[in-house]
């Protein structure tokens, strides 16, 4: 696209998968030259800066660590891997997501399906903090969005404190 309609074209990338910089908040965007003059008025008063040692671990990423997230792909599959297996045993439905480092479950049926009461409940009660479905729309409510960019030591902790609240809510109903 960017070769045959160069002048429309607009290429926008960033470093948290492709460099596993989670969190760092670096973006890039490219094209023409005056599409980039009006982007950058709205983006100016619109968002924050990113700190002087993100940008230069960006700028060092996409100068030297084209290979870098191969590495990372394969310890995010492990880690994605373990936490649906936790998950399920613990009652979530969860599908297998391929390009992104969340996982999107399903509340288990008897448990307190509204999503944002379900959160809570889970951080006060079994230090587990997760986001409720609902913040991405009606169609999320009863599921959950956990994280798996995390140590695969936090991963089993969290995965652990998960089974054991929901196997306490199923005593609590016994």
């Amino acid at each position: 696209m960017g070769s045959i309609l160069p002048d429309q074209a607009l290429v926008m990338n960033g470093v948290s998968k492709s460099h596993a910089m989670t969190g760092w908040r670096i973006g890039m965007i490219c094209g023409p030259a005056d599409v980039i003059s009006e982007i950058g008025k709205v983006s100016e008063f619109t968002i924050t800066s990113a700190t002087t040692n993100a940008q230069a671990a960006a700028e060092e990423a996409f100068k030297n660590g084209l290979d870098d997230s191969s590495a990372m792909k394969a310890e995010y599959i492990k880690r994605r891997d373990l936490l649906i297996k936790g998950l399920s045993k613990a009652g979530f439905s969860c599908p297998n997501p391929n390009g992104a480092f969340y996982i999107f479950a399903k509340i288990p049926a008897g448990l307190n399906q509204n999503s944002v009461e379900f959160c809570y409940e889970l951080a006060e009660q079994a230090k587990v903090a997760v986001i409720p479905g609902a913040s991405f729309g009606p169609g999320g409510e009863g599921y959950v969005r956990i994280s798996y960019a995390a140590s695969e030591a936090d991963l089993n902790k969290a995965v652990d404190r998960i089974q054991k609240f929901v196997a306490d809510k199923a005593k609590a109903v016994d």
